[in-house]
């Protein structure tokens, strides 16, 4: 299964922070912090953030600040257990890559993309949760060897693999599922067919869920679905626009899928 670009996890990590955080400076919450350069400046924006940890050479003095700025952030998160913000910053800082590596990995070893980006937010997050114990110089590459190792454990496909014959069929004629004998013998593979599309977005909203509760931000995306929600429906009733019930909004919201709201009321 090929996931389109709003279903990508990385593309709604991606909204969720600059939802949250494009109009506003990063303020670092301890003093003890203040005497990093980019805490020190009272408007580190995502721009900022972007500018100098993702676009400047990886040996230039202004990357290597800001990695180190983030790796500080990093450590206080997993030394307090509390909300990981600075996590999901780095993750946006990250995540042009962990795309590119997802298709690429896909690409070679036969495994379903969803389930590789999924393995490369999992190394992702593995790996920030024990930044307390790397040189924040080598923050960066720590993370990202993490999440590649992870992808590419995702399980490789055998070119010399074959199809045979389906192990069961719908009759819609019967209204009824009948399921054949497995009559292969052991080993031998069998055809599947590809999962519905009702199917394949359970799936992958199961799976960002599980996402979102490992990096603590169900409470968040629970906000951000009530304030979407809100300004949506002020939106609709001052433009006079009226959705049908179950319709769903234009904007997939993170970690939901489209058609969830169907299938809730189905």
């Amino acid at each position: 299964m090929n996931m389109s670009p709003a279903h990508d996890v990385f593309t709604r990590i991606c909204r969720s922070v600059e939802d949250r955080y494009a109009d506003s400076a990063l303020l670092c919450g301890r003093a003890a912090c203040r005497s990093l350069s980019l805490c020190a400046a009272v408007e580190t924006t995502l721009d900022d953030l972007k500018v100098h940890a993702v676009r400047s050479e990886s040996e230039r003095p202004d990357r290597i600040a800001a990695w180190r700025h983030i790796a500080h952030h990093l450590g206080e998160e997993a030394e307090n257990r509390g909300e990981r913000d600075w996590t999901l910053i780095t993750t946006w800082l990250l995540a042009p890559r962990l795309r590119g590596a997802a298709r690429a990995i896909a690409r070679s070893t036969g495994a379903e993309r969803a389930d590789v980006a999924s393995a490369l937010l999992q190394g992702v997050l593995g790996a920030a949760s024990a930044a307390e114990h790397v040189d924040a110089t080598q923050i960066e590459q720590h993370l990202v060897d993490a999440a590649f190792a992870a992808g590419w454990q995702t399980g490789r496909r055998s070119p010399k693999e074959t199809l045979v014959r389906e192990v069961g069929e719908w009759d819609s004629a019967r209204n009824e599922t009948l399921l054949q004998p497995l009559t292969d013998s052991l080993g031998e593979l069998v055809h599947v067919d590809a999962m519905s599309g009702v199917l394949a977005q359970r799936a992958q909203g199961e799976r960002l869920g599980s996402l979102a509760y490992r990096m603590g931000l169900l409470a968040h995306v629970r906000n951000v679905h009530v304030r979407r929600h809100s300004r949506s429906r002020q939106g609709n009733q001052c433009a006079g626009v009226h959705r049908a019930p179950g319709e769903p909004s234009e904007q997939p919201r993170l970690f939901e899928m489209r058609g969830s709201g169907d299938e809730a009321s189905s």
